[in-house]
């Protein structure tokens, strides 16, 4: 919304933008519902506003302003967040170390049980390497979850190296 003072603040819808970006020339998976890949995307504030052919967007799309980026083939894949992965050290900690047993909550719960019965009173108890995609539940335990050997400190590695 586009708002100007003329004695009275007067709002009206603002005028369409032209992109700040455009894309083009590759391959743009959108993950719609029809699940298109397509040639270009133009971004305007951090949103696609429009999708389909090069010659279309740079045609209907493109401004004086606006940045244009030849993917040259490339894929796209928008909305796609990397939430820091360390995919490398992962595979290969797994290789040296060996992917754990637990696959669940449950078999977490029952590891810190069996832990706490063979060790003396307050020693910590670590339950290791556990991938939280790795649970039934894909998730990291909770306090409640580790708090079942209530004579232990319990620590949960969900590391992967």
């Amino acid at each position: 919304m586009m708002c100007r003072l003329f004695g009275v603040l007067l709002c009206l819808p603002a005028a369409a933008a032209d992109a700040d970006l455009i894309l083009h020339n590759g391959k743009v998976v959108t993950v719609d519902a029809a699940f298109q890949v397509v040639e270009a995307i133009a971004i305007n504030g951090g949103r696609i506003t429009a999708a389909g052919t090069s010659a279309d967007i740079l045609k209907s799309e493109r401004a004086p302003r606006t940045r244009v980026v030849d993917l040259a083939g490339k894929t796209v894949l928008p909305g796609l967040i990397d939430a820091h992965v360390h995919a490398l050290e992962a595979g290969l900690s797994e290789y040296r170390i060996g992917r754990s047993a637990l696959d669940s909550i449950a078999a977490i719960k029952e590891y810190i049980r069996a832990a706490a019965r063979s060790r003396p009173k307050g020693a910590w108890i670590v339950v290791p390497r556990t991938l939280p995609p790795r649970l039934e539940e894909m998730r990291f335990p909770t306090k409640q979850d580790l708090d079942v050997a209530t004579d232990h400190p319990v620590a949960f590695d969900g590391s992967c190296v």
